[in-house]
């Protein structure tokens, strides 16, 4: 079954990734057969490239099921867009999606991680990390967000330290996954937003 992808994401992964190939980036130390495009370097590199998604929507079903909560539509295409290693932007690292992985790759960061913090308790499901590696980028699964004329279900990001204090809600940086995505792809995220400033340039209403 051929999955139609939302645009938004194509642009996301497609954009970005050939960026990392143009600036030399597409390279780990540790890359599934399937994704190699050479042989390891010297220094221990391969260079890889994307490759299209083994994951199923059954699959992410089961998943959702697991969680006890539903995923964002686009970040259902997300997963069922594409095989990537790394898939970075300013801030926000998204979780690499290695094929020799699949499904498990996202039950690592959603589910174990999300678990190992307590976060799943308190309603939040991690996706994504800070450019620094010291912040969690989370759906707030608490405030679903039904898109109008469609089945679809959205969720504000917040911004979570595991410094933080266990009962703070984190920093709110978007309103939903689907601003974080055009905020990305129209480029309008400043190349200046860090974990101290939290400036997206989309104003972020209060939750209740």
């Amino acid at each position: 079954m051929k999955i139609s992808t939302d645009p938004r994401i194509r642009i996301l992964v497609d954009k970005r990734l050939e960026e990392m190939n143009a600036s030399g980036l597409m390279k780990c130390p540790d890359v599934p057969p399937d994704m190699a495009t050479g042989p390891q370097d010297q220094e221990g590199w391969i260079p890889w490239r994307a490759i299209p998604s083994t994951i199923t929507p059954q699959q992410i079903a089961t998943l959702q099921i697991d969680l006890g909560y539903r995923l964002p539509s686009l970040f259902v295409d997300l997963l069922l867009y594409k095989h990537f290693l790394e898939l970075d932007y300013d801030e926000i690292k998204f979780l690499p999606l290695p094929s020799n992985e699949g499904i498990n790759a996202v039950r690592k960061w959603v589910e174990t991680e999300s678990n190992f913090f307590n976060l799943l308790q308190k309603g939040y499901v991690i996706f994504a990390l800070s450019q620094n590696d010291e912040s969690y980028y989370c759906f707030m699964v608490n405030y679903p967000q039904q898109i109008q004329g469609t089945t679809s279900i959205d969720y504000p990001v917040v911004l979570w330290k595991p410094t933080d204090k266990i009962n703070s809600r984190g920093k709110l940086v978007f309103n939903s996954f689907a601003d974080l995505v055009e905020s990305l792809t129209a480029d309008s995220l400043s190349p200046a937003w860090n974990d101290s400033s939290y400036s997206t340039g989309i104003k972020v209403q209060p939750l209740p």
